[in-house]
């Protein structure tokens, strides 16, 4: 199976609740500017690495979200690599900003049907950053028990995933 890449240099968002305004005797409902220009870059980095590729299946989604590394954590005591991030923005709101910015690639959210993801603050001297791992998956109902493999047998990405996270 092929898999593609996405590394993003952005700090991950949350995807804002749609907000409403009045609009004569009507009501409008609208996403936040900030939350459709932070879409636009991220789907901007993905189009280039996906090459125009748009899944029609099944695919797998991999999400790690590097947020920047607090001052508090920098001091010699403190673990110079990657550290879980149990702070806001919450993982489920980003792992829908990325989806909803991802749209392009397939006709609907529906086929991201593997999904995992991770929310760390970045290795200290590194950046913030989204990083996506997409894998088409295979359709045949003898392949699809490969999915419970892909818990055990996934470390390979998840070893390529820890080198982009704790990278300078």
């Amino acid at each position: 199976m092929m898999e593609w890449w996405i590394e993003a240099p952005l700090e991950p968002s949350a995807c804002a609740r749609p907000r409403a305004t009045r609009a004569g005797r009507g009501v409008r409902i609208y996403t936040p500017t900030e939350t459709l220009r932070w879409q636009a870059a991220l789907a901007h980095h993905a189009q280039l690495a996906l090459c125009g590729k748009r899944f029609d299946g099944p695919v797998a989604l991999d999400l790690v979200a590097v947020l920047t590394r607090p001052k508090r954590l920098d001091t010699r005591t403190q673990h110079p690599g990657a550290q879980w991030a149990p702070v806001r923005p919450d993982l489920d709101n980003i792992g829908k900003n990325v989806l909803d910015a991802l749209r392009f690639a397939w006709r609907d959210d529906a086929q991201v049907t593997w999904l995992r993801a991770a929310k760390v603050y970045a290795a200290r001297g590194a950046s913030a950053r989204v990083v996506v791992r997409f894998e088409e998956l295979a359709t045949q109902p003898a392949l699809l028990l490969r999915a419970l493999g892909m818990m055990t047998a996934s470390w390979e990405a998840a070893e390529k995933l820890n080198e982009l996270v704790t990278e300078n």
